[in-house]
């Protein structure tokens, strides 16, 4: 299975940045809601709450997206270097909208709210810019990329009922059979008819259909690229978990951890 195309990956950064603005636009709210019943609308302690609300999403998911580029193809092409640069200017300039806006209704007067907007956008180029960087070079949230890494099944499935601990996942052998991998397709159809996943906004419904398909049509080769559906199959995992589904996860959690284990 070759890696995914171009326009994959912007749909994909474009998925990101709507998911990121929604659960920012959340946030930003509650400290509206906040400020407002202690007062402070008006204040400058309002526009720094936006600050730090906005930049710790933008330090979020720019990593985040930095290791799902990663994790698709296995190495930091410079293709994926561009990519995360687009995605880098795509998100901020998302969130910098999203200040505009509630920097307005802060109802601070004067230039403070633009010098605040200013501020904010410094700090997100300086971050953008040191996180391709690090990319570049082969790091991603302060931890070296590696190729072909042990996978890692979501640490936080492992607190839901049936869950997988987490362990450390060698090299896929020949020896997993096509048993497991009908179980494998099986979990995954489970989870996509799923409630929770039903209940998820559309982009991130969307999300989880993407990466679903192209495990599900790696298992369905004649010889499946094991490797790549254990990779493919931590994303899943990753955005259930980021989704706030990991329970309907966890038997596609314990498949995983059975396709790893028979190469044992």
């Amino acid at each position: 299975m070759n890696p995914p195309g171009a326009d994959y990956f912007e749909r994909a950064s474009n998925r990101r940045v709507a998911s990121t603005h929604e659960a920012a636009l959340k946030e930003l709210d509650v400290e509206l809601a906040r400020a407002a019943a202690k007062g402070l609308i008006g204040s400058s302690f309002l526009l720094g709450r936006f600050n730090e609300v906005l930049l710790a999403r933008y330090r979020s998911d720019l990593p985040q997206f930095g290791n799902f580029l990663f994790e698709a193809v296995g190495d930091n092409t410079p293709q994926m270097v561009d990519l995360l640069r687009l995605h880098a200017t795509k998100l901020s300039a998302d969130l910098l909208l999203l200040h505009g806006e509630y920097r307005q209704r802060s109802g601070v007067p004067g230039p403070l709210p633009q010098q605040m907007g200013d501020k904010l956008q410094n700090r997100m180029v300086e971050f953008g810019e040191a996180t391709v960087d690090d990319f570049l070079n082969g790091i991603i949230g302060g931890t070296r990329l590696r190729k072909d890494p042990l996978v890692n099944i979501v640490s936080t499935i492992s607190n839901s009922p049936g869950a997988v601990q987490q362990s450390g996942i060698g090299h896929l052998t020949q020896s997993v059979n096509q048993q497991q991998f009908d179980q494998l397709l099986e979990a995954i159809e489970a989870l996509r008819s799923s409630a929770a996943v039903a209940s998820l906004p559309p982009a991130q419904q969307e999300a989880i259909a993407d990466v679903a398909e192209a495990v599900q049509a790696e298992a369905i080769k004649p010889k499946p690229d094991r490797s790549r559906i254990v990779r493919w199959g931590k994303r899943l995992l990753g955005l259930a978990t980021e989704f706030g589904i990991h329970t309907a996860a966890h038997t596609l959690g314990a498949v995983l951890a059975s396709l790893a284990g028979a190469a044992k």
